[in-house]
């Protein structure tokens, strides 16, 4: 693979639009209406193409750039999968058949642990279950094949404690972390081994735009595992009975970030594992990432985990320092907020914030997104963004080694609004740095 700087620099938009006759009591609005989406395609259709630096795959071949695998958190999905066929404290389970790998064995299945997970199951369905790596790996559907993966951060020292209590919230929350995947093929009429593998981590918005991509990419003969990821809550202030709020220290920040970016790495690693060792035509696929907005932010810590079996790399709507992106989005304005409850001192806190929080962090994507300069990369930003604010964009592109970037002058929504015309120009882009140099 290799980068080919300038060769799309002249790429446009193209637009074709329908008009169809209207009655007369809605032909005012319809034509402000209409010169309204001419003119916002018109300047759509005006995206900046900055060629990737073509010297970027080289220079970090050179610098040999790996990703830390032992240094991420461990887990303990064996444990999990010992309490979940665990009799209860009555011993009054009926032991059910349930398959384990290879297995097929009659064990007790323990019904208030599955509930807890969020599983829903016939009493006589069990799910088949799989450790893989870090991960306990459940599938939750035949039909469409879908799955769930669930990381355990408590050890045998800890486990006993949260086995007895049966708390629901901590279980769900705090100490298990649950990946939910969807398994698409190509579509039917395309070739019946699929071209390559597209994993989708999904944006925490409207997913309809972002899946015109995916549905085109399926149409093509690509395979797509969506990934559905935990609930992460990250607190900006803490309260205390005796003085007034203060905010929380970057260093907590940090950890409960790096927490769910290793989750995130592990999950998806362990599920493609499993796919792979699982069926046959998955094996020795190109392997794609697109992440979108939230999933972007994810998408440098686990593409990296997945190097160096990854193939190209897309980014829609992402930036570095989620810290940072949190405090200024103009979503939540937890940023003024804060500084306009607390004060001078608050200011003076919240703006050194983002930076703090950089230097205790592992796997933010300022961090990770170095590693991935040895891999075809695509960026797809808004120059008026909000949301994930553009200047952490900018930043995400540079610590990339600035690969190629379409940048529309618009903001979030209407970025993702605008996604569905360039689905098939995003497919063109994956196969061209994909198969160009594989054959």
């Amino acid at each position: 693979m290799s980068a080919r700087a300038g060769q799309d620099s002249s790429m446009q938009s193209r637009c074709r639009f329908q008009f169809k006759l209207l009655p007369a009591a809605l032909w005012q609005r319809s034509v402000v209406s209409a010169v309204s989406a001419v003119a916002l395609m018109l300047i759509c259709g005006c995206a900046s193409v900055t060629p990737a630096d073509p010297n970027r795959l080289t220079a970090a071949n050179e610098q040999d750039i790996a990703f830390a695998v032992e240094a991420l958190p461990k887990r303990y999905p064996a444990l999990l999968r010992d309490h979940l066929l665990h009799d209860d404290a009555d011993g009054d389970l009926e032991p059910a058949v349930i398959q384990i790998g290879d297995r097929s064995t009659a064990l007790a299945i323990n019904p208030r642990a599955f509930e807890l997970l969020g599983l829903v199951m016939p009493a006589d369905a069990d799910p088949p279950m799989w450790v893989v790596g870090e991960s306990l790996i459940v599938r939750t559907s035949e039909n469409r094949p879908s799955y769930l993966a669930v990381l355990n951060r408590l050890d045998e020292t800890r486990f006993p404690e949260l086995q007895s209590r049966m708390d629901s919230p901590l279980w769900q929350n705090a100490y298990l972390p649950r990946w939910r995947f969807t398994l698409n093929y190509p579509e039917a009429n395309t070739a019946t081994t699929p071209r390559g593998m597209v994993i989708h981590l999904v944006s925490i918005g409207d997913r309809s735009y972002e899946s015109r991509v995916t549905e085109t990419l399926r149409a093509r003969g690509w395979a797509t595992l969506e990934v559905l990821p935990s609930p992460v809550v990250i607190r900006f202030q803490q309260r205390h009975p005796d003085r007034e709020p203060s905010l929380v220290p970057a260093e907590r920040i940090s950890e409960t970030l790096d927490e769910f970016g290793a989750d995130y790495a592990h999950a998806v690693y362990d599920m493609m594992t499993h796919l792979r060792e699982e069926h046959e035509e998955f094996r020795d696929l190109p392997l794609v990432i697109i992440g979108y907005s939230a999933g972007a932010l994810a998408t440098p810590t686990v593409a990296a985990r997945l190097l160096p079996d990854l193939d190209a790399v897309v980014m829609i709507g992402g930036g570095v320092n989620v810290a940072g992106i949190m405090l200024d989005s103009s979503v939540a304005n937890i940023g003024s907020r804060l500084r306009r409850e607390g004060g001078t001192n608050a200011t003076v806190e919240v703006d050194a914030l983002p930076e703090a929080y950089l230097s205790t962090s592992r796997y933010d994507p300022y961090h990770t997104a170095p590693l991935l300069r040895s891999v075809p990369t695509l960026m797809i930003h808004g120059s008026l963004d909000q949301i994930v604010p553009a200047s952490y964009g900018r930043q995400l592109h540079e610590r990339l080694g600035r690969p190629e970037k379409w940048s529309y002058p618009l903001g979030h929504a209407l970025l993702f609004w605008w996604l569905p015309t360039q689905a098939g120009r995003i497919a063109d882009w994956i196969e061209r740095e994909v198969f160009t140099d594989r054959f």
